[in-house]
């Protein structure tokens, strides 16, 4: 029998050892050996290949993102918003905050302090800067009004 997080496939017969089990597919868990369609990971979580539980620690879907049921992937949420670790669906995406952008990465994001020079209004994904002429000496400034 195989184990957790793996499974015999079905054109597979009288297997000799553990190492001849296939990894469950990406977006599944395989927690009794056996591979079943219906066994799809719980939203906010991406599962990876030869998962064994359908919330298992480690896998929660990364902040930036979301992943719904039996995501295979994790998706990414808009420019300009942001989500919580283990986000479930788009609607868990909200405007990266005032005073703030949101910097989307391979596997996570991060919501940075807007820096002296520019302002950073709610939603936005990269720093605005001050108007030509004008100058910021302060850091999370959320409109042009701060440059002067």
């Amino acid at each position: 029998m195989c184990p957790a997080g793996t499974y015999t496939q079905s054109y597979q017969k009288g297997l000799e050892s553990k190492s001849q089990c296939a990894d469950c597919p990406t977006g599944f868990y395989c927690n009794d050996g056996s591979f079943d369609r219906e066994n799809k990971c719980d939203a906010g979580f991406y599962c990876h290949s030869a998962a064994k539980k359908p919330d298992q620690k480690g896998n929660e879907c990364q902040s930036g993102y979301y992943c719904p049921k039996g995501t295979q992937l994790p998706i990414a949420c808009p420019d300009g918003k942001f989500s919580p670790r283990a986000a479930q669906s788009e609607d868990d995406c909200s405007d990266c905050k005032a005073g703030f952008y949101c910097v989307r990465y391979v596997v996570s994001s991060a919501m940075i302090e807007c820096p002296p020079g520019y302002y950073c209004p709610a939603g936005v994904n990269e720093p605005l800067p001050c108007p030509k002429g004008t100058y910021n000496i302060n850091t999370k400034s959320t409109s042009n009004e701060r440059c002067l």
